[in-house]
């Protein structure tokens, strides 16, 4: 049976893991985003292109999201561990995941959250807006159709990097130290 430290270490190194896929995850977005625009642009693939950007969007936000829910519930499996530890033993070393340490915690993810809404936000637009404008868009139902699924995508990524905040702040709540 794992101790409580061993459990700990654990959850810290799937977070670790977490946190890294889930740049890397923005890093594509960003990727994808500039070639396309870059390319639409240049005259170097069709306008239409850009009207990847809003599934790539969606796709991003979601993973990012279950990333940051995942990173927040092992913070709270790690706050309990904490906690149950602390009661067990009246040890009263400071934890990094303590609501007196994850208020900068949570700062710097609400500014990342940010960051990635001014990210995706104007990606998204440009893409969409250069697809808009191609006439191809417009030839048959079916492109309009992924064209304003594509719109619907964008804008429920934008959302959900909001709900991913809200969530994330309610979980943070309800931790006891």
């Amino acid at each position: 049976m794992p101790t409580l430290g061993e459990k700990y270490l654990g959850a810290w190194q799937e977070t670790s893991t977490r946190i890294q896929a889930r740049d890397q995850v923005l890093s594509w977005f960003i990727t994808l985003a500039s070639l396309l625009i870059g390319a639409s642009f240049s005259n170097f693939a069709p306008t239409a292109a850009g009207i990847v950007l809003g599934y790539a969007s969606l796709a991003t936000a979601l993973l990012t999201s279950h990333h940051d829910l995942i990173i927040g519930y092992l913070g709270d499996y790690q706050n309990e561990l904490y906690v149950f530890a602390k009661e067990h033993q009246n040890d009263s070393t400071p934890e990094w995941f303590s609501k007196h340490n994850f208020d900068r915690v949570l700062y710097a993810r609400r500014l990342r959250d940010w960051a990635q809404l001014f990210i995706i936000g104007p990606a998204g637009i440009t893409g969409l807006w250069l697809a808009w404008q191609s006439p191809t868009v417009w030839s048959t139902c079916p492109r309009r159709l992924i064209f304003y699924e594509s719109v619907s995508c964008f804008v429920t990524s934008i959302f959900l990097i909001i709900l991913t905040n809200l969530r994330r702040q309610r979980i943070w709540q309800h931790w006891t130290i």
